[in-house]
């Protein structure tokens, strides 16, 4: 049979197990590390269907077990990511990789590609690499660095990187500039033609599913010259995209090659300018929360319900407080605030436990009022946790523990995710974070939850996020 067809029996055959099918394939001029239009090779995909005798049968005419797909993963990954459908099987799979020689081999020169590309990327941007596995990108060295401005992590792999900008504000913008089926010359036609929900939407997709506000925001930076001069020079290839989410933006570049890089960075550095927007300084120098003793039991307190009842929105069970800080300590008695505390509160049952999420509750009125609340999953029961009091100390004592703290700035688990006050649009300013202990669990595996407030709005803003 001619090559072309040998090629996509070997393929079918890979997906389903078939060993004797596709050495029939290979002896017809099949070749054994072919990738089809997705990147995967006939390896990837007998992985994918746990189908352990077809991966062996194919390292053994002598595939490449390491080679990756256009989203960084081989074959071992493949499987890790499908184990569920068939635990045994998938296991075997992955035992059966982790213990080949040439898989070993492949991923230790893998790893020394990305060892080389790290050092030479910290050397150029004067950031500070190490050895960082990190599975959304599968790479093996992180990193960091401030490139004009930009707050940025290099999540590096053999052959390129995922760059996170953290500190990447953009408002309502959420949006994806993800071209993987077309080629570097096609981006800028596809940029020019692009209209929201028209036909040439599944060019340019938007992020998930969204609303009005980011549809504007994404024409609004594609009506920006400047902005679009630069999202052209990223000249886009297979395989790359570039996301904006609230709080950041995230870069995937599938090069080693220094020069491009550098113009690709110059650009990015152009649209921050353009479109992040910078925090507010932060309200005074950070203070560590230290629980309090019978001689100083401090005048904040942690857990217990609410000076007044706030019913949430979704389950209709009462908020629990997290924190409550008294505007007569000294720390905080410059406050614009016309009550005696500012309360931290929210329903801690919806909130999703394993990812990030926002309440707000407005305090203009006499009763507190709850104007925002996402990623909730409707709870059972209420939860509330002992009250206790705490004080105020220097960093780095124990206390509630290290990482809980009064000001200074927002140590994130995930990437920034400073709200914008819903009363006058502006971002709110960072006021504590608390971390999950046995005193009060928060969100999933240790979480952490951040305290917002917006002194014109009198508008109080808990996030919580998990690892």
């Amino acid at each position: 049979m001619p090559a072309t067809q040998a090629t996509v029996e070997l393929f079918s055959s890979a997906k389903a197990g078939e060993v004797d099918a596709l050495q029939r394939a290979f002896a017809s001029g099949a070749a054994v590390d072919a990738v089809d239009e997705a990147g995967w090779s006939a390896t990837m995909w007998a992985a994918r269907y746990h189908h352990l005798a077809a991966v062996r049968a194919l390292v053994a005419l002598g595939a490449n077990p390491a080679l990756r797909n256009g989203l960084n993963h081989d074959a071992l990954d493949i499987s890790a990511q499908h184990y569920l459908e068939d635990r045994a099987a998938a296991f075997a799979v992955q035992e059966f990789l982790q213990a080949d020689a040439g898989y070993q081999r492949q991923r230790a020169q893998l790893t020394a590609r990305a060892q080389s590309l790290a050092r030479a990327l910290a050397r150029e941007f004067k950031g500070r690499s190490r050895r960082q596995r990190i599975a959304y990108a599968n790479s093996d060295y992180e990193v960091v660095a401030e490139v004009a401005g930009m707050r940025c992590s290099f999540r590096v792999f053999a052959g390129g990187f995922d760059l996170v900008v953290h500190n990447f504000r953009a408002g309502p913008l959420v949006a994806s500039l993800h071209l993987e089926r077309h080629d570097n010359a096609a981006a800028p036609k596809l940029w020019g033609a692009w209209k929201p929900w028209g036909n040439d939407a599944a060019n340019l997709p938007l992020y998930y599913d969204a609303d009005t506000t980011s549809i504007q925001a994404m024409q609004g930076l594609m009506a920006n010259p400047q902005c679009r001069t630069a999202l052209e020079q990223l000249a886009l290839g297979r395989f790359e995209w570039l996301v904006w989410v609230p709080g950041h933006m995230r870069f995937r570049c599938q090069t080693e090659g220094l020069d491009l890089v550098r113009t690709r960075m110059a650009a990015l550095a152009s649209v921050f300018e353009h479109l992040s927007r910078p925090l507010p300084p932060p309200l005074f120098k950070a203070r560590a929360l230290q629980w309090g003793t019978a001689g100083d039991p401090g005048v904040h307190c942690w857990g217990g319900t609410p000076a007044q009842p706030i019913a949430c929105p979704t389950c209709a069970t009462p908020f629990s407080r997290l924190a409550s800080f008294s505007v007569d300590d000294d720390l905080l008695h410059n406050l614009e605030w016309k009550h005696p505390s500012i309360e931290a509160a929210c329903c801690f049952g919806c909130a999703l436990p394993d990812t990030a999420s926002l309440t707000c509750v407005s305090y203009t009125d006499t009763l507190p009022r709850v104007v925002v609340q996402t990623e909730t999953l409707a709870a059972s029961e209420a939860h509330v946790w002992q009250e206790r009091r705490f004080t105020l100390g220097p960093i780095g004592t124990k206390g509630l523990g290290r990482r809980s703290r009064l000001g200074g700035e927002a140590a994130w688990l995930q990437s920034d995710a400073t709200p914008d006050c819903p009363g006058c649009q502006q971002p709110m300013h960072f006021l504590a974070q608390l971390a999950s202990s046995s005193k009060g669990p928060i969100g999933a595996d240790g979480g952490m939850a951040y305290v917002f407030i917006c002194q014109a709005c009198h508008m109080v803003g808990t996030v919580v996020q998990s690892h």
